[in-house]
Order: C-alpha cells, then sequence, then structure tokens
C-alpha cells in the first residue's frame, strides 16, 4: 500500500510537472489537457483520475510549486544577513521568473475564473497570506535593525505587494516580449525608494 501511494505521488508530481512545462511553451490560453498527457506519457483519462478537472489540476499544480518556491526562498534567506538583500531577494522570487511564467499564469487564470469561488478559493488566499506575512517579517526585521526607516511594515506590505501583482500581470501579459530584468528592476527601484534609508 505504501509503494502504491508513493507510486500515485509520483506520478502526480509527473503531470504537474508537465503541465508547468506547457504553460512556459504555449501560455495558459494554449494549455491543452492531451498535450500534458501526452508530455507525461499518459492518457487524458489517467491525468483526469489524478484531478478531476483541468481547474483542479492548475490549483494543485500551482500549490506544488509554490511549496517548493517558498522552500528555496527560505534557504535562500537562512543564508542572508542583510534585510536589504533579503527584501531583494523575496522581490525577485515572488516576481515572474521568465515571460510566460506558468506559476503567475496560474494564479491569475485561477483567482480571475468565473467559478473561483469554488475552485480554490481557500488554497490561494493561504498562499497569498503566506507571502504576505513573510515580507511584513522581513521589514520588521530591517524596521528593527535600523536598515529600513520611518517604515510602517503592515502599510508598506498593504501596499507594495498589490504593487508587484500589477506587475506580474503586465509582465504576463506581454507573453514573449517581457523582460524579467525590467520588470525586477522597477520593483526594486520602488522598493529602494520606500524602505532603504
Amino acid at each position: 500500500m505504501r509503494a502504491e501511494k508513493i507510486q500515485r505521488r509520483d506520478k502526480r508530481d509527473v503531470v504537474m510537472r508537465c503541465a508547468m512545462e506547457e504553460i512556459a511553451r504555449d501560455g495558459i490560453g494554449g494549455l491543452r489537457l492531451e498535450n500534458i498527457a501526452s508530455r507525461a506519457q499518459m492518457s487524458v483519462g489517467h491525468v483526469m483520475y489524478y484531478f478531476g478537472t483541468r481547474d483542479r489540476l492548475l490549483l494543485e499544480t500551482l500549490c506544488w510549486s509554490e511549496l517548493a518556491i517558498h522552500a528555496e526562498l527560505a534557504s535562500d534567506l537562512a543564508r542572508m544577513r542583510s534585510p536589504k538583500r533579503r527584501a531583494a531577494r523575496y522581490v525577485e522570487t515572488y516576481l515572474p521568473q521568465q515571460p510566460r511564467d506558468p506559476r503567475w499564469e496560474m494564479w491569475f487564470q485561477l483567482s480571475c475564473a468565473a467559478n473561483a469561488p469554488v475552485v480554490g478559493a481557500e488554497e490561494l488566499e493561504s498562499s497569498g497570506r503566506a507571502w504576505r506575512d513573510l515580507f511584513t517579517g522581513i521589514l520588521r526585521e530591517g524596521v528593527a535593525s535600523g536598515s529600513f526607516r520611518g517604515v510602517d511594515p503592515d502599510d508598506l506590505t498593504e501596499w507594495y505587494l498589490p504593487y508587484l501583482d500589477g506587475l506580474a500581470l503586465a509582465h504576463v501579459s506581454a507573453g514573449a516580449r517581457a523582460q524579467v530584468g525590467t520588470t525586477r528592476a522597477r520593483a526594486l527601484r520602488r522598493l529602494e525608494h520606500a524602505v532603504i534609508a
């Protein structure tokens, strides 16, 4: 039974990884279950056996990718002493990592869908809360150390993260024309003006 559960989890991971690759290649608008199944060397029915619906596949893939990103970010932050560098690393991780960033494309698809209140609302809110709490914590550390002056961590989080969301939306909407470096530079300049003494 344990071996069967491990095999099931491994197959689900394969499907989610393939979904990420398909979105990165064609964007979420071009995502087809047939292409995911083909890449994963499964039938569409097999994919649906593990996830049930397309939205559920997207939601679980998003949550799966978020867990991996949070783990990587936590590891990076643990090695950094400077609050300024920690804040910058957070921003770099939060924003899209490529022109057609799968994580952000899934996020916008699910949060804007007509059935979003039913599919994944709780999971999306939990993920957003984790990002907010982490950023607020970094800001508080910076204030306590004197690196950030005249900053209210809660107030800054309240407007800066929606600002990052807007940059991410513009980035994803630009498709293949999007420039990761340009998006990051704009976000970091705004952060520097807001918090760095």
